[in-house]
């Protein structure tokens, strides 16, 4: 085919879902062709090694082109053509068609393959009382809180969050940072902020502090401005934005400083025993009550925060061999 330009891009629009019936059938046709061998295979060659981008990467894909080739041809080209004229249009058409299908394939499990060679996935991770501050590759700055777990690519800007930290996030008009939980999805272009997303929490929380954010959860979407948060109650499903002027907390605990407006109680004896790195069991009485007050990992003593929380409540506190307890 002289016009190579077409060829090429009949064949992106092909693996994209975009042709037409009757483009579909040019490509059956040709590809069938003695040409149309040497472009097949000159085409799943290019669309391969555009996604490397050195020698050792394209040298690490031979094996896998050797595979597509031989595939392809093993389905098309090599493949014994039926005797019978009056079904050959057909049978051919077919074979093809299954090979092209193998073709996008094998395409896309080879982009993945090199995705995960060459940028392959990182996990950072933390146990109870430890904490750990880094930079992603664009720049952005994590605060990683105790028991949490951040799984990212080396140059994407689209994380998953088990857990809680708070993002610096680099500002990039052309690439959005995303940062997903498994529930909600919070999408910035340069912004710092916080996510609690413990798995024993009833809410997930997104509190902002700089410039903007979009959540979204359960087919709704809220957007958020500075000292504001958004609140995503996992079993109801439903997601509400309010006003947070107490947001400077989200910033303090990313040190450990822990300041508490009328948060339940049962949250603050979780974030004490992943802070302590502890378990605490709480009287059934006490979980739901709200509690105000205050503690500074680096500075306070355990049992002094857990003698605070139960003078306020004239309840009882006793340690046991396996952590403490609080009673009425």
């Amino acid at each position: 085919m002289e016009d190579k330009n077409y060829l090429e891009g009949l064949f992106k629009r092909y693996l994209n879902n975009e042709c037409s019936p009757e483009e579909i059938a040019f490509l059956l046709q040709y590809f069938d062709s003695g040409e149309g061998e040497s472009d097949l295979r000159r085409l799943v060659r290019n669309e391969l090694l555009a996604y490397t981008t050195s020698d050792a990467e394209q040298e690490a894909m031979k094996d896998t082109l050797k595979q597509v080739y031989q595939q392809v041809a093993d389905k098309t080209f090599l493949k014994e053509k039926p005797v019978v004229r009056s079904h050959r249009r057909t049978i051919v058409s077919l074979s093809i068609a299954a090979s092209l299908a193998l073709l996008v394939t094998t395409l896309y499990l080879g982009r993945h393959y090199l995705t995960g060679i060459f940028n392959p996935e990182v996990q950072v991770s933390t146990v109870k009382g430890e904490r750990k501050q880094f930079q992603l590759a664009d720049g952005t700055s994590v605060w990683l809180a105790p028991a949490s777990k951040l799984i990212y690519r080396e140059h994407s800007r689209e994380i998953t969050l088990q857990g809680e930290a708070f993002f610096d996030v680099a500002k990039d008009d052309q690439h959005p940072f995303i940062v997903h939980t498994g529930k909600t999805n919070t999408t910035v272009l340069g912004t710092s902020f916080n996510i609690q997303a413990y798995s024993d929490r009833a809410d997930i929380e997104i509190v902002l502090l700089t410039g903007k954010v979009k959540v979204d959860a359960s087919n709704n979407e809220v957007l958020l401005s500075p000292y504001q948060r958004a609140v995503f109650n996992t079993s109801s499903g439903m997601l509400k934005k309010e006003d947070y002027p107490d947001a400077t907390a989200a910033l303090a605990r990313k040190e450990g400083q822990f300041k508490y407006e009328g948060e339940v109680l049962k949250n603050v004896i979780s974030d004490i025993e992943r802070a302590y790195n502890t378990t605490i069991r709480l009287n059934k009485q006490l979980q739901g009550i709200t509690y105000y007050g205050d503690f500074d990992q680096k500075k306070d003593k355990l049992e002094t925060v857990l003698q605070q929380i139960s003078l306020t409540y004239n309840a009882r506190l006793k340690q046991t061999s396996t952590g403490w307890e609080i009673h009425k």
